[in-house]
């Protein structure tokens, strides 16, 4: 039936964009994600580095000071992980799994007749 089809081809479109959508707006998260953990590493990295290099030669105030950059960076990316934990956690949690019956006898006739075309 024509008809049928016609709404088959429409939904499988429809379903299509919003796959399409869904996948955009996960790069986009993606991206920002990385950006904003690997700021704080790259902090926590490269003031590591400079401690390791030069720690000898500084004061101990100075040294106090870049432990406590140090702490603060290392919270920042422990909160924002958690953050994506939780996120995810409740993302997933909404889809959950919920199988239904198909009557896989009207799915083949479907294959079938669009194959005869």
């Amino acid at each position: 039936d024509l008809t049928e089809r016609k709404k088959s081809e429409e939904a499988i479109h429809k379903y299509v964009k919003e796959l399409e959508e869904l996948n955009n707006h996960q790069e986009n998260i993606l991206a920002i994600l990385s950006h904003d953990l690997r700021s704080p590493l790259s902090t926590i990295v490269g003031i590591a580095n400079y401690l390791k290099s030069d720690i000898d030669n500084m004061k101990p105030a100075e040294v106090k000071h870049l432990v406590d950059i140090l702490n603060k960076a290392s919270t920042d990316e422990l909160n924002m992980l958690d953050y994506l934990l939780e996120w995810a956690r409740v993302k997933f949690a909404s889809d959950i799994f919920s199988p239904v019956k198909i009557d896989l006898n009207i799915i083949l006739e479907r294959v079938f007749d669009t194959l005869k075309e």
